[in-house]
């Protein structure tokens, strides 16, 4: 990985500092700010495509994408939906009448 990325991990910078040699010996040279600065030296210049434009046709017809069934296999249960549900009417153990309420949660005096 050192190899690859360019640098030092921490194990092998404690080593480096260990032996008592200078850790940017170890590190690539694109990684120091001299390199930076001399890539952004030069002014960039910008790129002119006219060619491109030039091919929009007068009436141009936007297909939909290529729809593909994802990966796995398919819901058994639907989703449900997110808006509320009517309340089940339930008969109260106490007051035997029906309502949204139940024996622990019944107000009406017996």
């Amino acid at each position: 990985m050192w190899k690859i990325n360019g640098f030092p991990y921490k194990h092998a910078v404690a080593c480096i500092i260990g032996t008592g040699q200078d850790v940017y010996k170890f590190c690539e040279k694109f990684f120091f700010i001299e390199s930076f600065r001399s890539s952004y030296s030069v002014p960039i210049e910008l790129v002119i495509m006219d060619e491109r434009f030039d091919e929009v046709p007068d009436d141009p017809q936007i297909v939909p994408p290529i729809a593909k069934p994802g990966p796995g296999r398919p819901r058994k249960k639907r989703i449900e939906s997110s808006r509320a549900k009517p309340k089940k009417q339930q008969k109260c153990g106490r007051c035997k009448k029906f309502g949204t309420h139940n024996l622990k949660t019944c107000k009406e005096t017996i």
